[in-house]
């Protein structure tokens, strides 16, 4: 990346629309003049330069483990309950 000429996103937003254009002119989709212009208006809201980074990403991890807590928990539960129906029945006469 050092090798990277970073001057204008390296081409990335000219090589980004003109893939839009590609797309929105592709006669396979059959949109008509007002759908792209308003494909072309929602491109053009987009804020650039784009950026990367942090969102909220231990809070998704963290949040996802009351869902595992309680995964394990009912299968704790499980196989507690299987094990004394199987030592029931051995102790059966």
């Amino acid at each position: 990346m050092p090798d990277m000429d970073m001057e204008n996103g390296s081409g990335f937003y000219l090589a980004r629309d003109a893939k839009i254009e590609m797309l929105l002119s592709a006669p396979s989709r059959e949109l008509s003049n007002e759908q792209k212009e308003y494909w072309q208006g929602v491109n053009r809201e987009v804020n650039t330069p784009f950026t990367f980074g942090y969102y909220e990403g231990w809070t998704n991890i963290i949040s996802g483990f009351e869902l595992l807590t309680f995964a394990l928990f009912a299968v704790c539960i499980v196989i507690a309950l299987f094990l004394q129906a199987n030592i029931r029945r051995v102790r059966m006469p």
